[in-house]
């Protein structure tokens, strides 16, 4: 809420860019709290536009915190008032979005670079980050940290130079990209980039220490996911399951650890086989977790 000026002030350069005269903020539910504070400061930002003759309104629409809604078909339900389920695509948003209309779709952080580029030049920004990660990025530090918080970085260090900024000085992994991201082991630290060239992330970034069962991390992870599959297509609805089962298994000797490569081949089949982000991102957790960390998931 303390740069929304920023997000209105994105959104009404890309509706002049693209003619639309309406933006409208998907805010999740859990986020209720900032909404007067966003709508004064959307009132503010209405006045300054209708005197520069600009004819362009943003409204706020809530939603009721379910993780699916971040798929963009799914928001655009919940918009509309309609249960939060992807739709099938094609057709896509820039020719049936939110009320079937053509519509551009963006994180509210896409905007508020937009913003920055205009007000700074892109010459400043290409200065951050490298080639393939121009500029920077708002970041989400949790776990095993000294330092938690949000924190704005360069794209493209290394996790190994992330870690020397952030870890506890006994940092074993680091989940880049929250739960639908990917395991980086400390093996591998120094070889893997943040960023397009390597590994890319939303923002989260979770350090894990030696204290932490890599077991009791993956799990969570799949509990969490087969909670919030919106249970539409059957391979994410009985994939996020049979992996949860799966991995309990092996962890209580019912299976050989050679069902793990059973699990795996069944995570890169929801991959290609998911409607939406949600199934087609839960393989990345779990491949490189039990790549990285099997003896911890066996014993």
């Amino acid at each position: 809420d303390r740069v929304a000026y920023k997000v209105h002030g994105g959104m009404a350069i890309a509706g002049k860019t693209i003619g639309a005269k309406e933006g409208i903020v998907y805010l999740r539910g859990e986020y209720k709290f900032l909404l007067p504070k966003l709508l004064m400061e959307l009132e503010e930002f209405h006045k300054m536009i209708h005197e520069i003759g600009y004819d362009f309104k943003i409204s706020y629409r809530l939603g009721s915190g379910a993780y699916i809604c971040g798929e963009e078909s799914a928001l655009f339900e919940s918009i509309q008032g309609e249960r939060g389920e992807p739709r099938n695509k094609p057709p896509y948003p820039t020719t049936s979005g939110v009320f079937f209309k053509p519509t551009s779709i963006n994180n509210v952080e896409t905007l508020v670079t937009v913003m920055m580029i205009v007000m700074h030049g892109s010459e400043s920004y290409k200065q951050l980050g490298t080639k393939d990660s121009r500029g920077s990025k708002v970041f989400s530090i949790s776990g095993d940290t000294p330092m938690p918080g949000i924190f704005e970085l360069e794209l493209g260090m290394t996790v190994q130079e992330f870690v020397n900024e952030f870890g506890d000085g006994d940092t074993k992994a680091v989940q880049v990209g929250g739960a639908s991201g990917f395991c980086v082991p400390r093996k591998k630290f120094t070889d893997t980039i943040i960023g397009f060239e390597g590994v890319p992330t939303g923002g989260s970034m979770k350090l894990f220490n030696s204290s932490r069962s890599m077991y009791n991390v993956l799990h969570n992870y799949l509990d969490f996911f087969a909670e919030e599959s919106c249970g539409q297509c059957t391979p994410c609805r009985v994939g996020c399951q049979q992996l949860l089962k799966g991995v309990e298994k092996v962890k209580k000797g019912e299976v050989k650890s050679t069902y793990l490569n059973e699990l795996i081949k069944l995570a890169d089949t929801m991959k290609i086989a998911s409607k939406c982000g949600l199934g087609q991102s839960v393989g990345n957790a779990f491949r490189t977790i039990v790549e990285n960390f099997r003896e911890e998931i066996i014993y």
